[in-house]
């Protein structure tokens, strides 16, 4: 209840504050100056780092399917010099069925747990230092299109608002992005002053690509606009011509998978190494179809489709996820980027829209390096509309797949980062008091985390697991009896293959050498078989007959095996 109510206070205060603070009369103009401004950055930098580092093994309990993904694909990776099974790069991993994940992740996270093992600390710790990075890049950010004070404001959104700190300790492909886009973003904007700086910056944006699904079609529209855009804003065309080919090189595998799929076309090997997937969640562009051709009022369903989407899914985050809890996601009553993010977002958008009309602009690459910027956000939006919501938004209970908005959080968090600069530049008690809200709005979300209401929103927590796996592998290693899993390990769509990457990192089984096991429903084993090693709930035993079984309890998960 205090987040709640602390929450909706917070929102009204700020309301107030942004409302004062830009009435005409005031003028109490301020600044910190350069040591003020290092210390503030520097406070706010280890605030950010302790909420995204702390217990990032324990917190949240277990590993997710998704997790386990990233991690036996990162350790199949640094094994095999590609992805199980097929053993070759890959613009998507379509393991799940009707579902793909980006392998860019997967890649990051691969010399981790190839050098330090598959427990939750390898495979959580990539993101985590990824969304460390993108708090310092933010800073660039808000630096290239204003200045300091700018700059240390979106440091601070970045820093601690919800889903920048949740996201960043939850490894999914998808959560890759809202840390990868300010840091592509930031070298694209720095490139435009030093064009060596354009290189890596294009080669990052083209790798959003291959964070999740959304960005197969979003990823190419960001290279080309920026490719434009730099030909506006550079004086240095050749490095901005060579940049850009780089870039729509490293994003053309993105591109064939969105044609290779639009036109029911054969999945293809690019360059002899990297597929070009044939993927069955593409087949969810059918509901945009006929969803607008039957609709009697097609503009109330683009409009509702648009408000969503946008307002209720990037704003508010009213998220879900069927495999992961929401608290995981967005601790009730606080949301994505807290409620009092609504007002200095309103203030953001009225700023930016006021100073396109004011005759004294500030120097045009400034307004082209924000031109650019709102385009990037026009084609996100555009992307998430017509792709993103299908098939993971439910419009009635007005509820937002987890996994579409990284491109729409981040934008989000630039337009209150002006707003809050707009007040820090009017009045020093108006911007106290919002980063005194924000900072009480902070540790109120450490105490979620760090107190035990975020631990016990995971749905999946199995202690004993990886032991249990570890202990059946070495049996299994010995004796070469296969190895049978229940595939109620996890609450997941697709139950067998989730539990499959659980198990494959959990043990200590090499890639080049997978385990010979299958995945199966307890209650389907009719007889225990005697060249099988069992992998269960100590429940799923109880109506065997086990007496020629080795049983061996893990404190959750039992490994049987034949005498």
């Amino acid at each position: 209840m205090i987040y709640v109510v602390s929450s909706w206070v917070f929102m009204v205060v700020t309301l107030v504050i942004c409302i004062a603070c830009n009435h005409p009369n005031i003028t109490n103009k301020t600044s910190i100056g350069k040591r003020g401004n290092f210390v503030f950055c520097g406070i706010i930098f280890l605030a950010g780092c302790f909420c995204r580092l702390w217990m990032l093994d324990k917190l949240p309990s277990g590993l997710t399917a998704e997790e386990a993904l990233i991690g036996a694909q990162g350790k199949a990776l640094w094994q095999l010099g590609g992805f199980y099974p097929s053993g070759k790069l890959t613009a998507q991993l379509p393991y799940w069925t009707g579902e793909s994940v980006g392998p860019f992740l997967a890649v990051l996270t691969a010399p981790f747990v190839g050098l330090f093992g598959s427990g939750a600390w390898a495979v959580r710790l990539p993101l985590a230092l990824l969304s460390i990075v993108a708090m310092l890049a933010m800073y660039g950010i808000g630096k290239e299109l204003g200045d300091e004070r700018l700059g240390r404001m979106a440091m601070g959104v970045c820093a601690l608002c919800p889903c920048f700190v949740l996201d960043a300790r939850l490894t999914t492909g998808a959560n890759a992005a809202l840390y990868l886009l300010p840091i592509a973003i930031y070298l694209v904007l720095l490139g435009m002053r030093k064009p060596l700086c354009l290189y890596p910056g294009m080669i990052l944006l083209a790798m959003t690509g291959y964070t999740s699904n959304i960005y197969l079609f979003i990823a190419p529209l960001l290279v080309i606009a920026a490719f434009v855009m730099g030909l506006l804003i550079s004086k240095d065309k050749v490095h901005v011509l060579i940049a850009g080919i780089l870039g729509v090189f490293a994003v053309m595998p993105a591109l064939l998978t969105v044609i290779v799929n639009f036109t029911n076309s054969q999945p293809m090997l690019l360059f002899g190494m990297i597929e070009i997937p044939k993927l069955q969640d593409f087949e969810k562009l059918a509901w945009l179809g006929s969803r607008m051709k039957d609709a009697q009022e097609p503009l109330r369903i683009a409009l509702n489709q648009f408000f969503t989407s946008v307002f209720t899914g990037a704003t508010f985050g009213n998220i879900t996820h069927e495999n992961i809890g929401r608290g995981v996601l967005s601790p009730e009553g606080f949301y994505v980027l807290y409620l009092m993010s609504l007002p200095l977002i309103l203030l953001g958008i009225l700023l930016l829209i006021r100073r396109c009309f004011e005759k004294d602009h500030a120097n045009k690459t400034v307004r082209l390096k924000w031109g650019m910027v709102t385009l990037f956000w026009l084609m996100s939006v555009i992307c998430v509309v017509l792709f993103g919501s299908i098939g993971a938004q439910n419009i009635a209970d007005l509820e937002t797949s987890c996994y579409d908005y990284a491109s729409l959080f981040f934008y989000n968090a630039l337009l209150m980062s002006v707003a809050m600069a707009r007040i820090g530049e009017k009045s020093q008690a108006g911007i106290t008091g919002i980063m005194a809200m924000l900072g009480i709005s902070f540790c109120l979300l450490c105490t979620y985390v760090f107190g035990g209401e975020y631990g016990k929103a995971m749905n999946v927590a199995f202690p004993g697991f990886r032991e249990a796996a570890r202990y059946a592998e070495t049996v299994h290693s010995k004796t070469d009896y296969d190895i049978c899993v229940t595939d109620r390990l996890y609450p997941h769509i697709n139950p067998d293959q989730a539990a499959e990457m659980m198990t494959l990192l959990a043990s200590n089984a090499n890639m080049r050498e997978p385990l010979h096991f299958s995945i199966e429903y307890p209650g389907a084993i009719d007889e225990l078989r005697d060249n099988e090693i069992y992998l269960m709930f100590p429940e799923d035993t109880f109506d065997w007959n086990i007496d020629a079984f080795d049983y061996v309890d893990f404190g959750g998960f039992v490994v049987l095996t034949p005498y």
